[in-house]
């Protein structure tokens, strides 16, 4: 769990039944970091079929915390400019793998006080933005083309393969939650807001946010015979608007 100013934040990962009996590690991975005005939230899942998609997935969220942080400091960026240092930094991160070796999807969340919510995606996993007022946005990943299931980093050939939306600014009492498929698979499209809430209402204790309560709903994950790690990473607003 953490903590600053209006914004509370934890997230966790557990390594799914498939992984545990094989002895492989858990291929997914996730990071948080915050200053005074703003959190960047990311989450990163690497390609089961890959030999080093446990790299992939960390450097992901490595690359994508200082992506993010260097494209907030220059106000007006395009996001492209944003997934392509995303790229750069990963491709460098994982060296000296081959890039498709260490395949990863990548999920991104950018909150900063006072501007629009920035959702970024490649390949598969959810983005979702539950609101105080129970209203629900998310990024629908599909296979039109502009966005597809089967990418990610070390895969995509254009940044177009990216699915990046803005949204109104974090209010006092919205959450967002970033998931791995091992989580939004799992999921009805129409109960992703709610599943948001629950997880709020069920990892909230006296300090806020708990990480180790976030652990236990996917540790006693419901779905039978569920085998992939799962992996989720959150935040909220619990102070003036932000």
């Amino acid at each position: 769990m953490g903590a600053r100013g209006p914004w509370q934040w934890c997230g966790a990962s557990v390594r799914g039944r498939g992984h545990e009996r094989d002895g492989t590690p858990n291929q997914d991975a996730w990071s948080v970091r915050a200053t005074a005005d703003r959190v960047i939230l990311a989450v990163c899942d690497g390609l089961g079929s890959k030999p080093h998609s446990d790299v992939g997935a960390k450097s992901g969220c490595r690359a994508a915390q200082a992506a993010a942080s260097a494209w907030c400091a220059r106000p007006g960026a395009s996001w492209e400019l944003l997934v392509r240092l995303l790229h750069a930094r990963w491709a460098l991160d994982i060296h000296p793998h081959v890039p498709a070796d260490a395949a990863a999807t990548c999920v991104l969340a950018v909150l900063r006080a006072g501007e629009p919510i920035v959702l970024a995606q490649l390949g598969d996993g959810a983005a979702v933005v539950a609101r105080a007022n129970g209203g629900c946005h998310e990024l629908h990943m599909d296979r039109d083309g502009f966005g597809n299931q089967t990418t990610g980093l070390g895969i995509a050939r254009s940044v177009q393969e990216w699915r990046v939306k803005e949204f109104a600014p974090f209010a006092p009492g919205d959450a967002v939650m970033l998931a791995t498929d091992g989580v939004s698979d799992d999921l009805r499209p129409d109960a992703r807001g709610g599943f948001v809430r629950h997880l709020v209402a069920c990892c909230t204790g006296v300090d806020g946010l708990e990480a180790r309560r976030l652990r236990k709903e996917l540790l006693d994950w419901p779905v039978e015979r569920h085998t992939d790690d799962r992996t989720v990473a959150m935040c909220m607003n619990r102070g003036e608007a932000a």
